[in-house]
């Protein structure tokens, strides 16, 4: 007799879930249960096991089979128990695991890291190393008892039933929690605890520890959890004592249990191993440095004291752009991490390139330039509102830099949860001109500004970086021009321009002032410029370059372009406590923000001045859609939504640096820069300053 199916269940019977469902289970490509039965036997008739699935779970007539214990040995560690479910249960885990997904992971919090899309550990340590910069140098390291094998339950069904009260699926849950395990000749009926190894495992262990989640963030604390194993950070001890015993008390709730010989308060100082990796002090270093870093003759035996060891990630995880009503320019990992079980006994591991620099944290930007919208704050989340419709809803700490366009409101919450998050916000007018830039107060490093100072004092020393900045600027010039002209064979200045500037290029190193040499890219520029316009497609116009006003849509594309790019440069410059002031191309005056001005000149024709051509030539941005005005060119909203997300692509490609020869984002490429001043400030010897030159 069939029974009542709720939609999130009936969802999970879809022909199309369940054949999205068996295609995970055979791409992870495990073993058969305890009936034998594998994923090669069942793919000849896997349309019909689907449908008898699906039609014996709407009739009450499906029965999970038992679980097949399997023991894996692990370094240093008991072995891992899991239990892994027939492949046909599997199939069903998890077609209501896809299915469930979405309610679920509207209920977790932003501190949870482990098995959920476009996370995992990297991005874990990453916010213990942001938390770590802000003061908060005392953990608690705690460990949850036995936490798989202890779950009661009703606990975990009634926490279930809260955002699927479906009895027909909580049934159906409360069978695969009771399924006999079968381990060699023994049987056991669990009363307690999920199997590891079942697909649907890790989402309910997230859904069960989101009540510890909310209990330590409602009361300010700071929470980073991986699946059982979490810490929390504060500034001092006493802070430290208090979110532990809180810790103890939801957990007791929860009819969980600290492990008390794996448990304590630890200071930064005294080091930590999470996730594998050590925290010592202010490095982040992978669990396997020693056995990596052995096989690598050219590590360093010891970092710089103000560096941070970085595992080299996989850049599109860590750049967030976002444009209000456009889906989030975010680039995360289409796959999930496995579930416990799937492959459960491999871990994700970190690799670490030993001659990559520590990085700075990477600018996740949120772009508002719509007039209409307002930045508000709820519940420490950043929240774009327009006519009293919340049109984006952000945490905030996954926002590094705000970009308003226009006469965008803010509120003064929203500046003040900025502030506490280290997140600065830039005033631009709705053409891109750059106001102003709000930054909060940061810990400098003192000895490093001492260090930029005296450069910056130094004639000799500044002419000489101003003049490998120039240098690099006409080189990739040069190098853009090249490509272009392989594309558009029209360009006819180009081959001209390109030795013109080569020669430019090398009278450079005679150059015996600032004046000489500015006056060297000014020639060059006008040059550069005579050659880019011809590479202008119809029926776009561009005589010469103007920044203010912009006279043309191309102008006004470079403009808003090079403002983007200059935020950029001045935030990687702040993030590596360096005063963006005090330039070395270009004079400090006002609010000009000089050294990121002169040290994006660099990047200008390669990130945005390609960005531009690319747009043009392949017809995507509306050749009307602007409108002039006392001579003054004004973009349309659609143009600036384009161009910013190509920009943001164009930030976020990766590709191999000219002179290191890793795989890099623009972003670390601009960084790389910043690191190289910084060398060469600190030894005083602007030789070490290395800028960025494309082949």
């Amino acid at each position: 007799m069939s029974r009542v199916i709720g939609p999130l269940l009936r969802k999970a019977l879809t022909l199309s879930m369940l054949h999205r469902a068996w295609e995970k289970v055979a791409d992870n490509n495990g073993m058969a249960g305890i009936d034998g039965e594998s994923i090669a036997a069942l793919t000849p008739q896997i349309n019909a096991v689907l449908h008898q699935l699906a039609k014996d779970v709407v009739s009450g007539d499906y029965l999970p089979q038992g679980l097949m214990r399997l023991w894996v040995e692990r370094p240093d560690k008991p072995p891992r128990g899991l239990a892994v479910p027939t492949v046909r249960d599997r199939i069903l885990q998890t077609s209501l695991t896809l299915a469930l997904t979405p309610k679920v992971e509207a209920e977790l919090e932003d501190c949870s890291y482990a098995y959920r899309k476009g996370r995992g550990v990297r991005l874990a340590v990453e916010r213990i190393g942001f938390y770590q910069r802000q003061g908060y140098h005392w953990i608690v390291d705690a460990d949850i008892e036995a936490f798989f094998d202890t779950i009661p339950h009703a606990g975990l069904l009634a926490h279930l039933q809260t955002i699927a009260p479906e009895p027909a699926l909580i049934q159906l849950v409360a069978q695969w929690l009771i399924a006999p395990i079968q381990d060699g000749g023994q049987l056991t009926f669990p009363h307690q605890g999920i199997a590891q190894g079942s697909p649907i495992s890790p989402m309910l262990a997230n859904l069960y520890l989101d009540t510890l989640d909310e209990a330590l963030l409602d009361a300010d604390h700071v929470l980073i959890r991986y699946a059982d194993d979490f810490i929390v950070l504060a500034k001092s001890k006493k802070r430290a004592e208090a979110a532990l015993e809180l810790t103890k008390d939801v957990l007791d709730r929860l009819t969980l249990k600290l492990n008390p010989l794996k448990t304590r308060i630890v200071h930064f100082d005294e080091g930590l191993e999470f996730l594998g990796w050590y925290f010592v002090h202010s490095l982040a270093i992978p669990k396997r440095w020693q056995e990596m870093s052995s096989k690598i003759p050219r590590l360093p035996a010891t970092p710089p004291p103000d560096a941070v060891a970085h595992a080299a990630v996989d850049p599109t995880q860590n750049q967030t752009g976002f444009i209000p009503g456009q889906p989030p320019l975010v680039s995360a990992p289409d796959q999930a991490e496995p579930a416990l079980g799937e492959n459960a006994d491999i871990q994700e591991t970190d690799g670490f390139e030993a001659e990559l620099p520590p990085l700075a944290p990477l600018q996740r930007t949120l772009y508002l330039v719509d007039h209409r919208t307002r930045l508000t704050v709820e519940n420490q989340r950043y929240q774009i509102i327009r006519d009293d419709a919340i049109l984006l809803s952000l945490p905030a700490h996954h926002v590094d830099q705000i970009m308003l366009f226009g006469s965008i409101q803010v509120t003064t919450q929203a500046l003040q949860l900025a502030a506490r998050n280290e997140c600065s916000i830039s005033y631009l007018s709705l053409y891109g001109r750059y106001y102003g830039r709000f930054d909060p107060a940061n810990g400098q490093n003192v000895t490093l500004l001492q260090a930029q100072f005296s450069c910056h004092a130094d004639a000799s020393f500044q002419l000489d970086i101003a003049r490998s900045i120039v240098s690099a600027k006409l080189h990739n010039c040069r190098v853009i021009l090249a490509r272009s002209q392989r594309h558009h064979q029209s360009a006819a200045l180009v081959p001209t321009t390109r030795q013109r500037l080569k020669q430019i290029e090398q009278s450079l190193k005679t150059a015996a002032s600032m004046e000489s040499l500015r006056g060297s890219e000014g020639a060059a520029a006008a040059l550069y410029w005579q050659a880019f316009a011809g590479l202008i497609p119809s029926p776009w116009q561009f005589g010469k370059r103007q920044a203010r006003p912009a006279p043309d849509p191309v102008n006004a594309l470079l403009s808003l372009g090079y403002t983007l790019l200059y935020q950029a440069a001045a935030g990687l410059l702040q993030a590596r406590s360096l005063n963006a002031h005090l330039g070395m191309l270009h004079s400090p005056g006002g609010t000009h923000l000089a050294l990121a001005s002169g040290l994006m000149e660099v990047f200008r024709a390669y990130i945005v001045d390609a960005t531009v051509l690319k747009l043009l030539h392949t017809q995507q941005l509306d050749p009307k859609a602007y409108t002039i005005q006392a001579g003054t060119c004004s973009l349309g909203n659609e143009t600036v939504r384009i161009f910013i997300r190509a920009l943001e692509d164009r930030f976020n490609g990766v590709q191999q640096h000219p002179q290191t020869g890793f795989k890099m984002d623009f972003r670390r490429i601009i960084d790389h820069d910043i690191l190289s001043l910084i060398k060469a400030c600190r030894s005083h010897d602007a030789v070490c300053y290395q800028a960025t030159r494309w082949r």
